[in-house]
């Protein structure tokens, strides 16, 4: 959010709340996809005592908190961006991600590669597809 936020307001000269509620849902998405990291090192780090956000909730609450952050994202997205056709293009990678965390949660968090793999797609993804959404807005 500082990023964006610090970007926005050098360029203008004043604060804009709207900065806040357009970057809102790719910090969801961001925040889902940093706890994609965590799960496979959820053993090692317990082990050792570090205090991540899995080892701190559990690989479970860590589950249910991931799919709750891309639902949230989504729908925030969709609540600020109705008119932009092309995040719908994103829906499905979310739906893999989630049911990849919930399969995961129920056989034995396993096989990490797809799921960190899909996380970083979901996060470039969804922020181009906004951003193009937002030209052509504009265009036409």
């Amino acid at each position: 959010v500082l990023v964006p936020l610090t970007g926005y307001v050098m360029q203008a000269n004043h604060f804009d709340p709207i900065v806040l509620q357009i970057c809102a849902p790719f910090v969801l998405i961001y925040v889902a996809m940093i706890l994609t990291f965590e799960f496979p090192d959820y053993p090692a780090d317990k082990a050792i005592g570090k205090r991540t956000i899995t080892v701190r909730i559990g690989l479970q609450r860590a589950a249910w908190l991931h799919n709750g952050l891309l639902i949230g994202g989504f729908a925030w997205m969709f609540a600020a961006a109705p008119r932009n056709p092309l995040l719908w293009l994103a829906v499905p990678l979310a739906v893999w991600q989630i049911a990849g965390v919930v399969w995961r949660a129920r056989s034995g968090w396993r096989h990490f590669a797809l799921l960190s793999g899909g996380a970083v797609a979901l996060a470039g993804l969804v922020p181009l597809l906004w951003l193009i959404g937002v030209m052509i807005e504009l265009v036409t």
